[in-house]
């Protein structure tokens, strides 16, 4: 999984979060499968600024659920899961600005795996 910042339009400010994930088997290798619909809850969680560093208290700021399919799947790194920087709820005056992601995929057959960041970058400085 990566993720970083990026511009969708015009201005110079960034405006969203995009995440890419590759499937890969247990040596490494990436996998590929086809004709099959996958979803992805991509979930993003805040630490609470303090003096000396942040709170071990995490909260949750972002959750939802992202649908793709194709017709052969190695990666959603050509239709990457975005995140609009309005639709997380993180405030910069109360939060630290890297906290945790965590992302979910959801295959038809082979079940559901689990991958997740921590200090990734939750609003751009």
């Amino acid at each position: 999984m990566t993720w970083f910042w990026e511009n969708w339009d015009e201005d110079i400010e960034k405006d969203g979060f995009r995440v890419t994930i590759d499937f890969l088997d247990g040596n490494n290798n990436r996998i590929e499968f086809s004709n099959h619909s996958c979803q992805a809850r991509i979930k993003l969680f805040a630490y609470q600024k303090t003096p000396w560093y942040r709170s071990e208290k995490r909260r949750q700021v972002y959750s939802k659920m992202h649908y793709f399919d194709s017709s052969i799947v190695s990666s959603i790194s050509d239709s990457p899961l975005k995140i609009w920087n309005y639709e997380i709820e993180v405030n910069p005056e109360t939060d630290y600005m890297y906290g945790d992601c965590e992302v979910t995929v959801y295959t038809p057959k082979q079940g559901e795996f689990l991958d997740s960041y921590e200090y990734c970058l939750l609003y751009p400085d």
